[in-house]
């Protein structure tokens, strides 16, 4: 398009160019408009935001100055902008830039600023940064994570979601929540006399069990409150548990009952100096309540029902399960056995055996023997002691028998080839016990209870210690060094070979001792117990025959069982109405029965040839006249001439029915110890045999 050219001297009246005059010279007022050719629009001035304002480019390599004033508004440029500043504003960014370039350039060097060295790991003194695996060096330094002392764990100021340190305890150990375990409280802070430290009131809430550990060098007094709430308003249960000062760690757990717990610990004496006491609550319960083994135990505790084992010491020093036997019941020793020598080997804890006197020889080991493997043997002879001992002695390694009681026991066993020198009542079998052969107890047991031939377990009571055997100091049970065992005979000269001891011990424990008014209830199974006296008398045996030691019996005249006892029929007496018989057993079995049926001609029976039993008869006679049955202890009788033994009417017929007789003589009947035969007869006599009519009587008999 091309532009077009205006004349001014066709202007019209009243239209006027205007111009500027400068230096004298006239410039026309130019009104600039879109440069575009065609364009009509103004090119206007104002904000620059308008749709005809003027957009200008300033050149990137324009050394002239720009001077923008952005109005108070902001100013965005793109690219990099010099500023001019003034000499002061120039000075000051100077010296920062220089702070900057040295800080950077320690930092790229990896050396110290001031204390710390900020840049390359490594293992100097002053280092703050540390290479992985590098060792410790005392004096390292770095930035120290501080936590908060909390002697009671709560929670610190602000609420959920905000920053907060680490928490100690008094001991700088780092408070801890895992999954299963958290402290409710811990504190080792001392406390005098009378003070009490009482923990926070602890939430139970997650928490299935509490479990706490005290210690005190002093006596005190710890109480467990159960509550409901946080104020501890109403408590729902309270446990007071008594402490011994000095008794260490004392560790009790028990189950969480309510939401809230508190607990309490009242020192109880002046001078404490070593106190520890904490509660840890565990989400996981170890058990329904743990108390130590002296732990003090309240009738308000709860007890859970479980399964356990009990583990013992054995003697070698392993640990092993009790046993029960088959019918559950757990088996026990029912003594506590401390040997002082089981007689094994001659020479053996601490010492050697040895003939107590020149009365005493032949001391050596035999393998007779009752416990163990072998035994002490040796022989009393008459020798230049003079003592009238059989003995032997030892030395011992101390041995502390602890609390001895008068109804404990000293044991061993001892065998005697004869007792005829031991039997005046004068000798005696004596173990000793003591310091050494000037300083011992002495028991004794009479030498005429022993029975020569057999083992003989011999116990005598630490209370029935002889008075006239205690010699020096006697006994101290602490520390029994000296111990021996042997026979005082009747005479010195007396001798005896082949006495055995095996093993002497003590035992701890009770056993019965027989004394007046004593009752005896036990029942004794072995077939071996001799009864030595009575009354201080020697029981006989044998015959029976009358003498000092013959027992005497006396059977009471209203004694029920005497109807029952046993007869000897040797010894039976018979008259016309009696018998007297010593009974016996009868005959196992059923019993027999036999029928008589009485002819004329013949009237006697043999019903048994040998020993039998009768015990009923049945017998009917239609006779017009009494008649009478007869039996005989004997295998055959001679009618008319043998007598008989019992005698028994059966009555006149009465009617022509008959009449009869019914005897039974019990669960025991009569014995007839030769032979059963009956006889009837119409003769009283035991002899008679006048014969009835036949076939009017019939007699039956149960026998065996």
């Amino acid at each position: 398009m091309t532009v077009d050219t205006v004349q001014l001297d066709a202007l019209e009246a009243g239209d006027d160019v205007a111009t500027d005059l400068i230096t004298a010279k006239h410039y026309q007022q130019v009104k600039l408009v879109d440069g575009t050719v065609g364009a009509i629009t103004p090119i206007e001035s104002g904000g620059g935001v308008e749709a005809g304002a003027l957009r200008v480019t300033v050149a990137s390599d324009s050394t002239g100055v720009l001077s923008v004033d952005d109005n108070g508004g902001s100013l965005t440029i793109d690219g990099t902008v010099t500023a001019n500043l003034s000499a002061t504003d120039n000075a000051v960014l100077d010296t920062i830039d220089t702070a900057l370039d040295a800080i950077n350039a320690k930092l790229v060097a990896g050396t110290v600023i001031g204390e710390v060295e900020i840049g390359a790991a490594s293992t100097a003194a002053g280092d703050l940064a540390k290479a992985e695996d590098a060792a410790h060096t005392s004096g390292d330094v770095g930035v120290m994570a501080l936590a908060v002392r909390n002697d009671d764990l709560a929670a610190l100021a602000g609420t959920d979601g905000d920053y907060a340190p680490l928490q100690v305890d008094a001991m700088g150990a780092l408070y801890t929540n895992d999954s299963s375990v958290t402290v409710g409280f811990s504190t080792f802070a001392t406390l005098a006399n009378g003070v009490a430290y009482t923990s926070s009131v602890i939430d139970l809430g997650i928490y299935s069990q509490v479990s706490t550990s005290v210690l005190s060098d002093v006596d005190g007094t710890i109480t467990i409150e159960f509550v409901r709430d946080v104020s501890a308003a109403d408590v729902l249960r309270t446990l007071t548990i008594p402490y011994t000062g000095g008794s260490g760690f004392q560790m009790f757990a028990a189950p969480a009952f309510t939401p809230y717990v508190r607990y309490t610990f009242t020192c109880d004496e002046v001078g404490q100096a070593d106190f520890w006491f904490d509660t840890v609550l565990l989400k996981q319960a170890l058990s329904g309540q743990i108390l130590g083994m002296d732990a003090f135990i309240s009738s308000s505790m709860v007890a859970p029902l479980t399964r356990s084992s009990i583990v013992a010491k054995d003697p070698s020093g392993a640990y092993v399960n009790a046993r029960s036997n088959k019918f559950g019941a757990v088996e026990v020793e029912t003594e506590q056995h401390t040997v002082f020598d089981d007689m094994d080997a001659l020479t053996q804890n601490g010492g050697t055996w040895a003939a107590i006197d020149s009365d005493t020889t032949g001391v050596a080991l035999s393998t007779k023997h009752v416990q163990g493997t072998g035994s002490i043997e040796f022989d009393k002879v008459d020798g230049a002691a003079n003592s009238g001992i059989g003995g032997i002695e030892k030395t011992l390694t101390a041995v502390d028998l602890g609390d001895v009681k008068s109804h404990d026991v000293v044991s061993s066993t001892v065998y005697v080839s004869s007792v005829t020198d031991i039997s005046d009542g004068t000798s005696y079998y004596f173990i000793r016990l003591g310091t050494d052969s000037s300083n011992y107890n002495e028991w004794r047991i009479d030498g005429a209870s022993l029975t020569a031939g057999v083992w003989q377990p011999i116990s005598m009571e630490v209370g029935t210690a002889s008075f006239d055997g205690q010699t020096g100091n006697g006994c101290d049970f602490s520390a029994i060094t000296y111990v021996a065992a042997g026979l005082l005979f009747d005479g010195v000269a007396d001798t005896l070979a082949n006495i055995y001891i095996d093993e002497i011990a003590y035992n701890t424990n009770q056993r019965v001792a027989a004394a007046i008014g004593l009752e005896v209830s036990s029942t004794v199974s072995s077939a071996n117990i001799n009864v030595q006296k009575v009354g201080g008398s020697a029981v006989t045996k044998g015959s029976g025959n009358v003498g000092n030691g013959t027992q005497r019996v006396t059977l009471a005249t209203d004694d029920a069982n005497t109807a029952a006892m046993v007869v000897d029929l040797a010894a039976i007496e018979v008259t016309q109405n009696t018998i007297i018989a010593n009974q016996v057993a009868k005959a196992t079995g059923g019993h027999s029965f036999d029928m008589l049926a009485m002819a004329a001609e013949d009237n006697d029976k043999v019903i048994k040839a040998s020993a039998g039993t009768v015990y009923w008869i049945s017998a009917q006679s239609i006779d017009a006249t009494p008649v009478y049955l007869k039996l005989f202890n004997a295998a055959s009788i001679t009618p008319g001439t043998t007598a008989a033994d019992l005698q028994f009417l059966i009555p006149t017929q009465g009617t022509a029915n008959g009449a009869g007789l019914v005897v039974n003589f019990g669960d025991h009947g009569i014995e007839f110890g030769t032979g059963i035969c009956a006889l009837v007869s119409t003769d009283i006599a035991l002899d008679g045999n006048t014969a009835v009519s036949a076939n009017e009587v019939v007699v039956t008999l149960g026998f065996e």
